[in-house]
């Protein structure tokens, strides 16, 4: 589900629909909030169709200095490393909610699930960087919704909270267990007259049988509830897959119309709405700005999924809601979004400005002269830097980039292993981001009360594990794997 989300829409969207959807079930909101803030650290390499990689490496892929197709073999090693990491974060992270005792009962159920999203995330990977998280979702749900109604290798499992909650009953009538503290009552709560109390507990979540399910809904029920996700993947792949031909169309060039725009350059605007920006301030050899209006995943697919979701859907809004809202509200969720990548957009560009000479080829040069093959050590974790700091994965990656390709250059390895050790490190980085838990805060309204530093301790070691992991696979990747791999051309 998190690497479907997080495919379809990016920037902490998974945390913010799963954790209250899991919280509603009846698990302990703080343990839910911390499994859903490092399941989303999982996947955000590729972010929403992409997004971190085409986005977030597009200053050095527009220089010319980096390619679309190392950006494929980035990929194809970003899930790699992903999948490696599946072995064991989602089980680090499920001790949250669950004791190891209860876990191992369905690890047959978890690593099916598990692998039939990171599996598919990794054939993808070999093709494209827009579908592994998307698709690896889709596909990874669907076998996960066979396997929970088939019960394979699934089994109940008690939560350590309610575990907890029986040994503290043992031996008490109810009233009394009802009535006992749960831990000694601190000074400040005293003085407040406040006091957390072990109440009842919450009504185990009862599934509905799949005969139950399959009664009730239609075909024609899946398939219209369905159509914001299906209806994203058909029209991107009708504007991804070359040999269908739209892909170039949607990119050309010509014909087109220009128009003047004084001593700030020229405008161009093709017939498939490509905006090109040249001649700016009159300076022929200024970088020229390109908007491909049709084919950044936008307009295609999510303006045109949610205008047809609206009138699919159109009997099911509030009276009082007007059809725009929906749009309005996503805009204004956009608002600091958008503030952060314009900064991190314009940084990029200044760090990139200058050839040789540019502060980010500086840097990544000498700093990487200095601990040579050291510098791998560091890698991932600058990229978790840069996404713990700015809450994105796309945001980090358009920081540091340009640093992690001149040091690719100046140690003489393969550039697309770099690349891919900087976007993995925003898995590192997501997973503790301020921004994702404040996030996770104001949409649990449970845990609002609960200080961010609480919620990085309890992620903090498998953040680490991560860190060392990802670092040891950089090392075999750069100096075992690639010796004997062809390195991707430009």
């Amino acid at each position: 589900f998190v690497y479907l989300v997080e495919g379809a829409a990016g920037f902490g969207t998974p945390v913010a629909l799963a954790a209250p959807i899991l919280a509603s079930f009846g698990f302990e909101p703080v343990p839910v909030a911390c499994l859903c803030l490092v399941m989303d650290g999982l996947e955000t390499t590729f972010g929403a169709v992409g997004t971190a990689m085409f986005f977030g490496f597009s200053p050095i892929v527009d220089a010319g200095l980096f390619s679309d197709a190392q950006l494929v073999n980035s990929a194809l090693r970003i899930a790699v490393i992903n999948w490696i990491a599946s072995l064991f974060v989602p089980i680090m992270a499920l001790k949250f909610i669950f004791p190891w005792s209860e876990i191992k009962k369905s690890l047959v159920y978890i690593y099916l699930s598990i692998f039939s999203c990171t599996a598919v995330a990794v054939a993808f990977s070999t093709f494209s960087y827009n579908f592994p998280t998307l698709l690896g979702g889709v596909i990874g749900l669907g076998v996960t919704m066979a396997l929970s109604a088939y019960n394979v290798g699934l089994h109940p499992c008690k939560t350590i909270a309610e575990i907890e909650r029986e040994k503290r009953a043992d031996g008490d009538s109810f009233d009394e267990a009802l009535l006992k503290p749960e831990k000694d009552v601190e000074a400040n709560t005293a003085v407040e007259g406040k006091s957390k109390f072990v109440g009842p507990p919450p009504p185990a979540y009862k599934y509905s049988s799949f005969a139950e399910i399959e009664k009730g809904v239609s075909f024609y029920d899946i398939m219209v509830n369905s159509f914001p996700i299906w209806g994203t993947v058909v029209l991107l792949v009708l504007t991804r897959v070359e040999q269908i031909g739209l892909n170039s169309k949607l990119q050309a060039l010509d014909p087109h119309a220009t128009i003047g725009l004084g001593t700030l350059g020229e405008l161009r605007i093709s017939a498939s709405l490509n905006l090109t920006w040249t001649n700016i301030l009159l300076q022929p050899d200024a970088p020229s700005w390109n908007f491909a209006v049709l084919f950044i995943p936008w307009f295609i697919p999510f303006i045109v999924v949610s205008g047809l979701t609206l009138i699919l859907h159109k009997d099911r809004l509030d009276a009082n809601v007007r059809w725009f809202t929906p749009f309005s509200e996503a805009l204004r969720r956009m608002k600091n979004p958008t503030i952060a990548l314009a900064g991190a957009t314009t940084l990029a560009a200044l760090l990139t400005a200058g050839g040789n000479q540019s502060p980010a080829n500086q840097l990544g040069t000498v700093v990487s002269a200095a601990l040579q093959e050291g510098w791998v050590a560091i890698t991932v974790l600058i990229g978790g830097l840069g996404a713990f700091f700015a809450g994105s994965t796309t945001v980090s990656n358009l920081t540091f980039g340009s640093v992690q390709l001149a040091a690719a250059e100046n140690l003489g390895v393969n550039p697309s292993s770099m690349i891919a050790l900087q976007s993995v490190g925003g898995n590192l980085g997501n997973m503790i981001a301020l921004g994702n838990i404040v996030l996770v805060k104001a949409v649990m309204g449970t845990v609002s009360h609960v200080p961010e530093g609480v919620f990085v301790k309890k992620n903090i070691h498998i953040a680490g594990a991560y860190l060392l992991m990802a670092t040891a696979a950089g090392f075999i990747l750069l100096f075992a794997i690639d010796s004997r791999v062809p390195v991707t051309p430009m």
